[in-house]
């Protein structure tokens, strides 16, 4: 085999290392990617539950004062009445 030969022969060996370890690292980059993704949805998940549960206390809220404030009013009526 000549010099040449030998050489341009480890030149691509090289070359096809290099390939071999930058598809790796892509591969790796997409399942890191994809499983930061996976959290980033499992946390928007969380933070709209969050904001659900907290919208239904401050409805419930809202309607025990509706209530108590009506409430107020029937009974300013009834000592009027009496």
């Amino acid at each position: 085999m000549s010099i040449h030969k030998s050489r341009f022969l480890r030149e691509e060996h090289g070359q096809m290392e290099q390939e071999a370890a930058m598809s790796w690292w892509v591969d790796e980059l997409k399942h890191q990617l994809e499983s930061t993704y996976c959290e980033s949805q499992d946390q928007a998940a969380e933070v709209m539950g969050a904001w659900a549960a907290k919208l239904l206390v401050a409805e419930r809220a809202t309607a025990a004062e509706w209530g108590l404030d009506a409430a107020k009013v029937h009974l300013a009526k009834t000592e009027a009445a009496l």
